[in-house]
C-alpha cells in the first residue's frame, strides 16, 4: 500500500513541470495539442497493444464479458443519476443528457490508462484497455447524441458518425486482442521498443494536465455552485456505484473492480467540451466540469488508491 502512495505523490509531482508551463506560457496551445495527439495516437495504442501480450486464457474470456457488461451497467445508472441530479438543481431539461455525458465520460485514456500500468501493472492495463473498447464504442454513438440533444434540444438532427469511433486507441485495442486471441506473440525488439514508448504515457500525460491546470482562472470556477455538486456526484457517487456494481452485482476480482473504480473516478474527458462546441450545446458548463473534476482528482484518487490497494 506503501508502494501505491508514493506512486500517486510521484504521478500528481509530474504535474507540476506542465503547471509551470502553462502559467508562465512557456509553450502555446497549439504545442499541448500535438502533444495530446502523439499521446492519444501512438503512445496510448503501443502501450494497450504491448499490455495484451500475455498468454490467452479462458478465465479472460470471463473477464471480457463482465467488464463490458459492468461498464455499460454503470453508463445507465449515471444517466439516471443525471436526471436526478438536473431535477434537483431545477436544469433545463436539455442539460440531463449533457450532464450525463460529464459523469460517465472520463479520462479514461490519456490519463486512466498511464495510471493504471504505473499502480496495478501490465494486466491491469488489459482490463482497462476492455473499458475503453466499450467507452469507445459508447461515446461515438449514444454519447454524440446526449451532446446533440444537449444543444438548443437537438434541433438540427441526430447524426452518428461511426468512423469516428475507428481512433488509434481503439485500433490499438483491436490488434491487442486479436493477437491475444490468436496467441501470437510479437518479437521481443518490437515488445521492448512499445514497451519504451508506452513508459512515455504518465509523464506525457500528467504535463498535459499541468498544463490545463496551468492555464485556468480559478475565479471563474467559484460562481457556478451547479458544478460542485456535480463534481461531487463525479469523483464520488459514480465510483461509490461502480464498485459496489464490480464487486456485489457481477462478482469480480479486486484488481478488475479496481481498474473499473479508478478509470471511472477520472475527471471529465476533454471530449465533452469538444462535442459541445460541435454541436452547440452549453461547452462553458462543460469546461467547467472539465476543470473542477480535473482539479478534484487530486484529492480524491490518493484515498481511493489507497483503499482498493489495500484489498488487492
Amino acid at each position: 500500500m506503501k508502494d501505491a502512495f508514493y506512486a500517486l505523490i510521484t504521478i500528481f509531482l509530474l504535474m507540476i513541470p506542465g503547471f509551470i508551463f502553462g502559467k508562465k506560457n512557456i509553450i502555446t496551445e497549439e504545442q499541448s495539442k500535438g502533444m495530446s495527439k502523439f499521446l492519444m495516437s501512438v503512445v496510448l495504442p503501443l502501450l494497450i497493444i504491448n499490455s495484451m501480450q500475455i498468454d490467452f486464457e479462458k478465465r479472460y474470456m470471463t473477464a471480457i464479458i463482465k467488464i463490458l457488461f459492468s461498464t455499460f451497467s454503470v453508463f445507465c445508472l449515471t444517466c439516471v443519476l443525471a436526471y436526478c441530479l438536473r431535477k434537483i438543481l431545477k436544469m433545463e431539461k436539455n442539460y440531463t443528457c449533457l450532464i450525463a455525458f460529464c459523469l460517465f465520460f472520463a479520462n479514461t485514456g490519456g490519463i486512466g490508462l498511464p495510471i493504471i500500468n504505473t499502480i496495478f501493472g501490465k494486466e491491469a492495463v488489459f482490463y482497462a484497455g476492455l473499458v475503453e473498447v466499450a467507452v469507445d464504442i459508447l461515446i461515438f454513438t449514444v454519447g454524440i447524441v446526449f451532446i446533440q440533444l444537449s444543444g438548443e434540444n437537438g434541433r438540427d438532427g441526430i447524426r452518428i458518425e461511426p468512423k469516428k469511433i475507428l481512433s488509434p486507441g481503439f485500433i490499438g485495442i483491436v490488434i491487442g486482442l486479436a493477437l491475444f486471441f490468436c496467441n501470437i506473440k510479437l518479437p521481443f525488439i518490437i515488445t521492448n521498443t512499445f514497451d519504451k514508448i508506452g513508459g512515455a504515457s504518465l509523464p506525457i500525460a500528467m504535463f498535459i494536465i499541468g498544463y490545463s491546470l496551468g492555464k485556468i482562472k480559478m475565479n471563474t470556477l467559484f460562481a457556478d455552485v451547479r458544478i460542485y455538486i456535480i463534481t461531487v456526484a463525479k469523483m464520488a457517487v459514480v465510483p461509490i456505484l461502480t464498485y459496489i456494481i464490480c464487486v456485489f452485482i457481477f462478482r469480480m476480482s479486486y484488481e478488475m473492480s479496481g481498474v473499473m473504480t479508478i478509470l471511472m473516478a477520472m475527471p471529465t474527458g476533454s471530449a465533452a467540451v469538444i462535442f459541445s462546441q460541435e454541436y452547440n450545446a452549453d461547452y462553458m458548463f462543460a469546461s467547467k466540469c472539465v476543470v473542477l473534476t480535473t482539479a478534484a482528482s487530486l484529492i480524491t484518487l490518493i484515498p481511493l488508491t489507497m483503499l482498493i490497494m489495500s484489498n488487492v
